[in-house]
């Protein structure tokens, strides 16, 4: 399964490059905005982003939002604006054209920084169409969560656990390569982490909330899913194509009708259970 990750990772550095082409004068180009916003009420962010890096993380001032666009000039559409009345934060940077290939490393270069409050509940949309994306969520109040990945690398961490119970935490990635860190400290009730093309690892290490229930959807490449050792086990492996997939499957576990359970789940008080769903390539679940 190995010599898929660098196929992969050339065919996405690939679509990076060509995604960030256009005819902009390559001058670089800067925009930073910041809003109070109002913690009261929650707070909704929309990112949207064309291409380049992304990163987004914990403010250091409560209460505030702030947003940085960099980028070459005019080959990127920017927008930073924000919605008093509604508490709605837009971020975006689309890029001007997509059919021309880069033409030199200062070229068609676009980064984007997100700080976020912690003293307002937040709902997060994110999307990005090729890239590199980076985000510690930890210590903020997140209420719902979605991330939409096309293509590129995506890596993020829950380093410190989310300051409220989140609803939902929906991950989708398309072709590239995953790695979530600390998914229980995200503190889900549900989770739904769908793998397309590529290479994913998903951890739920953490503050796990009781009764949590997280579904991961593979297509095709090689998936690690470390389970968390703070709660009782139940794991539910099956699909259409799971014959097709090779699974290895380490730790303690007893079976019990079509579950698999951790030794230790009749004696744990926090429960959560998981529903994984292989496709083809090579399936690693990870207990203690």
């Amino acid at each position: 399964m190995k010599r898929w990750s660098g196929g992969i990772v050339l065919a996405v550095l690939s679509l990076c490059a060509f995604a960030l082409a256009g005819e902009g004068e390559g001058r670089k180009a800067k925009d930073e905005k910041s809003f109070t916003v109002n913690a009261s009420e929650p707070l909704t962010v929309e990112i949207e982003v064309t291409a380049g890096e992304m990163v987004l993380e914990k403010g250091a001032e409560p209460g505030v939002a702030t947003a940085i666009l960099e980028y070459t000039e005019g080959d990127f559409r920017p927008k930073i604006d924000f919605n008093e009345k509604k508490n709605q934060l837009l971020v975006r940077l689309g890029a001007r054209n997509w059919r021309h290939m880069n033409k030199g490393e200062d070229r068609n270069w676009a980064r984007v920084t997100v700080r976020l409050p912690s003293n307002a509940d937040i709902y997060l949309d994110y999307r990005l169409k090729a890239g590199e994306t980076t985000m510690n969520l930890g210590g903020l109040r997140l209420k719902e969560v979605e991330l939409s990945i096309w293509a590129g690398q995506l890596d993020v961490d829950f380093e410190t656990p989310n300051l409220i119970p989140m609803d939902c935490l929906e991950i989708n990635t398309k072709v590239g390569e995953a790695q979530l860190h600390n998914l229980g400290n995200a503190r889900y009730k549900e989770a739904f982490i769908n793998g397309g093309i590529g290479e994913l690892v998903a951890d739920f290490s953490g503050s796990v909330e009781p009764d949590s229930k997280a579904d991961i959807d593979l297509d095709i490449g090689e998936a690690t899913v470390v389970l968390p050792d703070t709660a009782g086990v139940r794991m539910e492996i099956g699909g259409m194509l799971s014959f097709m997939s090779s699974k290895q499957i380490s730790g303690s576990f007893f079976k019990r009708g079509r579950y698999y359970y951790s030794d230790d789940y009749d004696e744990k008080k926090l429960k959560c259970t998981f529903h994984i769903t292989p496709g083809l390539g090579e399936l690693r679940v990870e207990g203690k």
